[in-house]
């Protein structure tokens, strides 16, 4: 047998995203068809049996061409092509919700917030804990943390929560989560994610990480807390630009890797910066008002220091 089976037929696309193209067709009538082989944009990528191939991580908003050869039992390919482009669909639009306007309160806002949302807050003073479990969130202030002040309504949680990744805290004044270790901001599993111009005071903690990789905590001022800054077992931060003063703790790493500590000014009634069992930091630039400087315990080296 040297003869190709039949082309496939009706390809078309059936359901699309912003990341991905469902395309489907009708198999050959051939007793022998053993498979179609699928091309993207030129490049061979599978062969299927089935009757559809769904085509994914694909960029938003972008051409792609899928081909096809069908192939029998005894390898025969038929080396007509069978072509069908479709365009992946845009990204939506951000949308922008008002605080007060939309919603009377920040927790409510991130309820019926969807991925990609920015929530802005107008001034004034909000009694609320805020749990944030959706990505690529922005919550800020519309004129910054000294008018925009977010107080914990239960003292026994924190300010804000965030378990989801990207996201996006800046221009608040985070205060009264005093209960054990509660904290301003607290980010739980939360990678990528942004906390800036925030001042945190009056917390068990003033920002916390926990299990927390590759965030930024840049140009805030973490005052009259128990803690400052604290991270427990989080790797690949950026701590730069933040005042830390009045704590018992300015900076503490337990268990925490290749973190850097840039360009802040700690001053406190104990240890500026503490480090437990962490291993390849960077501390560098860092002004310190305080009698205690760096506390090491029980490090892991290398652990690279310099400081103003």
């Amino acid at each position: 047998d040297t003869t190709p089976p039949a082309s496939i037929t009706n390809l078309t696309n059936t359901t699309y995203a912003p990341t991905y193209i469902n395309w489907t067709w009708t198999n050959p009538p051939d007793a022998d068809f053993s498979h179609v082989m699928i091309y993207i944009d030129g490049l061979f990528v599978t062969n299927t049996s089935n009757n559809f191939y769904n085509a994914t991580g694909l960029s938003p908003n972008t051409s792609y061409t899928i081909s096809t050869h069908t192939v029998d039992t005894s390898g025969n390919i038929n080396q007509t092509w069978v072509n069908h482009t479709a365009i992946t669909a845009p990204i939506p639009p951000a949308i922008y919700i008002y605080v007060p306007d939309d919603y009377a309160k920040i927790r409510w806002a991130v309820d019926n917030a969807s991925a990609g949302d920015a929530i802005i807050v107008r001034d004034g003073t909000y009694v609320e804990n805020i749990d944030i479990n959706k990505p690529d969130l922005t919550i800020k202030s519309e004129n910054g943390s000294a008018k925009c002040v977010v107080q914990a309504a239960n003292s026994n949680d924190h300010v804000f929560y965030v378990t989801a990744d990207n996201v996006t805290i800046k221009g608040f004044t985070v205060t009264g989560a005093t209960g054990y270790e509660k904290a301003g901001i607290y980010l739980y599993n939360s990678n990528y994610s942004r906390i800036g111009n925030v001042i945190a005071s009056n917390n068990f903690d003033g920002i916390s990480l926990n299990n927390s990789s590759s965030n930024t905590i840049a140009n805030n001022n973490v005052s009259n807390n128990g803690g400052g800054i604290y991270l427990w077992y989080s790797s690949n931060n950026t701590m730069a630009n933040n005042t830390v003063s009045n704590n018992v703790y300015g900076i503490e790493l337990w268990y925490s890797s290749s973190n850097t500590i840039a360009d802040n000014t700690v001053s406190n009634f104990g240890d500026g910066i503490f480090l437990y069992s962490s291993s390849s930091n960077t501390i560098a630039n860092n002004t310190f008002y305080l009698l205690s400087l760096i506390h090491i315990s029980e490090p892991t080296r290398p652990l690279y220091i310099s400081y103003a």
